[in-house]
Formats: C-alpha cells, sequence, structure tokens
C-alpha cells in the first residue's frame, strides 16, 4: 500500500493496537478496581479485558483492501450504472486528513455502505478509515473479512460494563491520537424508511470524552451523503416495516447474496459537506461542570452533522415521482396529475439553488420523469391504464410501502412546505396573519423531531415568510405585511403539497389512540408498537386513516419517543389534549 503514496498514517496490526489500549494508567487503576471489587486475580481481569479489544480492535491488512477494492470494482461495476463522488470534496478530506484525525459521518442505507467509503478513499490514494460496525456483523466469515478491511467492531449496549466501556474508549483515544481515519454511522443502524433516522448519540459521546482528555488540539466530523438510485436490501425493509422483527445475520444469508446479482440498481452518489469541528462546537456551550457540558456538545454536533447529511442528498427522478404518485390516497392516479405535481415538486427545488439534483433531471426533467415511470411500471410498482377518457397508474395497496422509501429518500426537502401547507388549509379564514402560526408550526416541529430535521438555517418567522413569498409566486395566495390569504384556486395545490406529509399525520394519530386504549398493561414498547401495528391495519379497514403507509413500525417508534420527550405519558400531562386538537385539525383539511 505504501507504493501508492496514500495519504494519512501507517497500516499496523491489531497487536500494535492492544498494546497502546493497555498502556493507559486509567484502564490498569479500572481492572485492579473491578478485581478487588469481585475478589479475581488481577491477570483474570486482564485477560477479560484482553478478549474485549480483540472482540472491538480491526485488524487492517494491505491484501485484503486491494483484494476488496478489485471485488468491489467489479460488484459495482456489475450492479451499478457508477460511482459519482464528488472530487471537491475528496481534495478537501485529504487537506483535513494532513490537518488533524478526521471521522467521516455518512448516512447508512446498505450493507455495502460498510465497503463503500473505504474503496473510494483506496481509488484515491486516501488510506482507508476504520469503520465502527455493530457486533452482529463479527459472524465468520463475514466478521474475519471486514476486520482485515478496518472494521472494528461494537456492542449495541455496554450493559453497565465498565471494563469493556474502557478498553473502546481507550482503543478510540489511540486511534484518534495516531491521526487515523475512522467511520461511523450516526443513524447507528441502516434506515428502512429511506429517509434519515434520528441521530444515535454513543459514538459522538464516546468520541467527546476522548476529546476530554486532550490527546489531540481538535477532532474533525466529515458529513457525508450516499444516496442510491436504487438500496440493494430495499424489498427485505418492506417486512421489517410492518412489524416482522429483522432476522439475525447468519453465515448461510452469504448464499442468498446472489440475488442481488441480477438486478441493475442505477447509480450511487456520495457527497461531502463541510468539516465541523468539535473544538467549535464546544467553544459554543457555556462553561460548566462536563457532565452538564457534553450533553450539550454532543446534541449540536448531531443536530449539526444530520442537517448536513441532509444537506449533500442527491434528488433523485424515482424520489420525485413517487412522491407525486403518493400524493393520492386512491387505487389510481391520472398520468396528468402526476406530471403536474412532479412539474411543481422539481420547481420548488429549483427555488433552492444548493440542493443537488442528479444527472438526468439537470439534463431533462421530462426525460427523467419518464424514465422513472417506466422503470416503477417495469418493476410492478404501478400499472398503466389507458382509459375511455385518459391514461392513469393503477398503485396497488402492496406496492406503495416500497414506493414510499422512494418518496422518503428526499422527504425532507418539502417538510417545510407540506407542514406549512397543512397548517394554511387547517385555518377556518382564508385571511389571516403569519404571527398567529408560528408558535403552532413550531410546536408541530417539536412533535415531529423524531422524524424530521427541520431547517435551521433562519429564524422561524424568516423561514416562514420565505415560505410565503414562494407560495405568492406560486399564485396560491396573497401575501403582503405579513397578511396572508389563501386563494381559492390556489388551494388545489396547498393540498397537493400537503398530502406529502399525511401518512405520518395518520401515523401518529393512529400511535396515540392506540395509547389512550391502553392495551398493554403494564406499560411495555415493544406488545404496543405491535398494538399501533394491528390498531392502525383495523382503521385502514373501516377508513378512519387512508395511506396504507402510515401502518409502518419506523414512524411508530419515533411517535413514541416523541410522546416521552413532550411528556404526554404522564399522568399529570395537560399538554395531550393539545396534540390531540392539532392532529385532528390537519386531518381535517383532507375530509
Amino acid at each position: 500500500m505504501e507504493k501508492r503514496g496514500l495519504t494519512g498514517p501507517p497500516v499496523r496490526p491489531q497487536s500494535w493496537f492492544i498494546e497502546r489500549i493497555f498502556e493507559d494508567n486509567d484502564l490498569a487503576k479500572t481492572i485492579y478496581e473491578i478485581a478487588k471489587e469481585k475478589n479475581k486475580p488481577v491477570a483474570s481481569v486482564k485477560r477479560l479485558a484482553n478478549r474485549y479489544a480483540k472482540e472491538i480492535a480491526a485488524d487492517f491488512r494491505s491484501s485484503y483492501l486491494e483484494f476488496s477494492a478489485a471485488c468491489v470494482d467489479l460488484i459495482s461495476r456489475n450492479l451499478f450504472e457508477g460511482i459519482h463522488v464528488d472530487h471537491e470534496g475528496l481534495k478537501n478530506l485529504k487537506k483535513l486528513l494532513s490537518k488533524g484525525p478526521t471521522i467521516l459521518v455518512p448516512n447508512h442505507r446498505s450493507h455495502f455502505d460498510y465497503l463503500l467509503m473505504g474503496h473510494i478513499c483506496y481509488q484515491n490514494d486516501i488510506v482507508s478509515p476504520l469503520v465502527a460496525a455493530g457486533i452482529n456483523l463479527s459472524f465468520w466469515p463475514l466478521g474475519f473479512y471486514f476486520r482485515r478491511n478496518g472494521a472494528f467492531f461494537i456492542r449495541r449496549t455496554f450493559g453497565g460494563n465498565l471494563l469493556y466501556k474502557k478498553v473502546f474508549q481507550n482503543y478510540l483515544r489511540v486511534l484518534v491520537q495516531e491521526g487515523y481515519p475512522q467511520e461511523f454511522f450516526i443513524e447507528g443502524g441502516r434506515s428502512r424508511t429511506g429517509k434519515l433516522r434520528h441521530p444515535k448519540l454513543g459514538m459522538l459521546s464516546m468520541y467527546s470524552d476522548v476529546m476530554a482528555t486532550n490527546v489531540v488540539p481538535d477532532l474533525h466530523f466529515l458529513p457525508v451523503s450516499i444516496t442510491y438510485d436504487k438500496v440493494l436490501e430495499q424489498k427485505s425493509y418492506l417486512a421489517e416495516i410492518e412489524g416482522k422483527p429483522k432476522a439475525k445475520e447468519k453465515t448461510r444469508d452469504l448464499f442468498k447474496l446472489t440475488r442481488f446479482l441480477k438486478g441493475r440498481y442505477g447509480k450511487i452518489y456520495v457527497n461531502f459537506d463541510e468539516p465541523i469541528s468539535w473544538q467549535q462546537v464546544a467553544s459554543e456551550v457555556p462553561e460548566g461542570d462536563w457532565e452538564i457540558k457534553k450533553p450539550e456538545i454532543i446534541e449540536r454536533l448531531s443536530q449539526r452533522i444530520s442537517h448536513a447529511i441532509n444537506r449533500q442528498v442527491v434528488v433523485i427522478p424515482k424520489a420525485l415521482v413517487a412522491s407525486s404518485l403518493l400524493t393520492t390516497e386512491k387505487l389510481g392516479i391520472t398520468a396528468e396529475k402526476v406530471e403536474f405535481i412532479f412539474r411543481e415538486l422539481f420547481h420548488y427545488l429549483r427555488s433552492k439553488p444548493y440542493i443537488k439534483l442528479s444527472d438526468t433531471l439537470n439534463k431533462s426533467p421530462e426525460g427523467a420523469f419518464q424514465e422513472a415511470i417506466h422503470q416503477f411500471e417495469s418493476s410492478g410498482l404501478i400499472k398503466r391504464h389507458n382509459g375511455f377518457e385518459q391514461t392513469f397508474f393503477e398503485i396497488s395497496p402492496g406496492k406503495r410501502l416500497e414506493l414510499d422509501f422512494f418518496k422518503n429518500v428526499t422527504i425532507h426537502y418539502f417538510v417545510s412546505l407540506a407542514l406549512w401547507s397543512n397548517l394554511l388549509l387547517a385555518q377556518k379564514n382564508d385571511t389571516f396573519a403569519l404571527s398567529t402560526l408560528v408558535d403552532e408550526y413550531a410546536y408541530l416541529q417539536k412533535l415531529f423531531v423524531y422524524e424530521f430535521r427541520f431547517s435551521t438555517r433562519l429564524p422561524l418567522s424568516q423561514h416562514l415568510d420565505k415560505l410565503c413569498c414562494y407560495l405568492q409566486e406560486k399564485k396560491v395566495i396573497e401575501y403582503h405585511d405579513g397578511e396572508i390569504k389563501i386563494l381559492k384556486e390556489g388551494r388545489i395545490l396547498l393540498k397537493d403539497y400537503s398530502t406529502l406529509l399525511r401518512n405520518y399525520i395518520e401515523a401518529y394519530s393512529v400511535a396515540w389512540k392506540t395509547y389512550l386504549l391502553q392495551p398493554t398493561q403494564p406499560y411495555d414498547e415493544k406488545n404496543l408498537i405491535k398494538a399501533m401495528l394491528l390498531y392502525g391495519k383495523h382503521q385502514l379497514m373501516l377508513g378512519t386513516i387512508q395511506y396504507p403507509e402510515a401502518i409502518s413500525q419506523g414512524i411508530f417508534e419515533n411517535a413514541i419517543q416523541s410522546f416521552k420527550k413532550l411528556g404526554f405519558f404522564k399522568a399529570e400531562s395537560s399538554e395531550t389534549r393539545k396534540m390531540e386538537m392539532e392532529l385532528e385539525k390537519l386531518l381535517d383539511v383532507f375530509k
């Protein structure tokens, strides 16, 4: 590898890192204290710590990396139409690595992600990052292969295991101190819905603990967005969304991978945002006790990284077409209507110059639309009918979840527009002041905080003002000096925008009503989600809700977290009626 003149520190064996881990005096002290507390020999506890170190640490080998590079190149050429990489971002990565330790933080859609960044770095003469992987992937032979390609393994929870935590912390400290590029997925696991999951804070917490020891002047996080035209495992995610338990990874699963070789999965887009300095974020938090300051640092880091990843998502044609198709709850939608909504969504994206569009959308939006429709027809997600009066597309209820995955790839670009459209339509009068809706919009942002990263670049009033200016340009409303008047002919387009969030609104309504029925006593989250899935299916049959994609385990899990955070599960909570009224008002928009 050195012959290639790679940017980054030298490749070292696992044994070197383990030796460095045990040089730490704090770890030695912890081993002694645990031995004393449990009345065990120090040597016995140290052997256990050594087993933990071997379980965790990567065992990077140049020969494996070279072999993987050839394999990934072969796979990508056979499965994908190309990997489009932000080369300016790669130049910035090289500069960043020359200054100090850097952590790549991509979104996570596929197991292919584990190999992708390493492959890109190798092809561009950058030392491949050491990748944090879940312990569930350490099974033989995949774990053996991943470990030698730079994966280090982490347990999902430490379960109060102080010794394991200390060993892991020391491993990260060594990596940071020696300047090794690293990579972890801020979502914790692969997204089953297509959109960015709410961030998991464990790795950011561990890195912050490392930085508190002052081993390096600074640590930079580089957000990375990976956008697939189609995710390899997409179909397998649908069962999990509907509530079926995730199957544990096994060796025999490797033999099933050949089924992926039969398909073509389009392009992959990899884009980098600006680096985020740990020291810069820490300096913005008021001085105080570390245990008070640390959570605020972690929260700010997680939000900035998440926003940055979302900013770099490439808009693919299938995402816009799926969004257009799913604006109806019916079994069919006219081709004319789909094309109309597609153009409107595309126009909105064009009004925001920072948003990245796929090559085909940039070159020919009309051609991209037709190609996406053709691909959806070929894969059986929609069926074209040349009716007596007009052409329309049939959307089977069983296909909506897969279309919803495509829609969710870019849903974050439309969240503000869709939520604001819902609020406007929910008003009893046609004329009202923007200022009267600011608090209500802010409340809904809090309610859906586990679903979406809402824009924070502008103060909320200014953000809503810009939305109103756009809607005025589209002749949906009249807007002057903060006064809004909804135009009669504008209600149709407002409703089209608002339907982009209809399934989420229905899902949160189902989630709360299920909780009120108290099907699980005492409270049990796992069984409560099962009850929500069942109750949602019943409400769909009865016509109380209209969108099958509202029945989603992922959305219900997020709803529960939101209800917890807002204190709705507390018996004395006075906020629950407010939430119920807000959801009822938004649902009434469609009646």
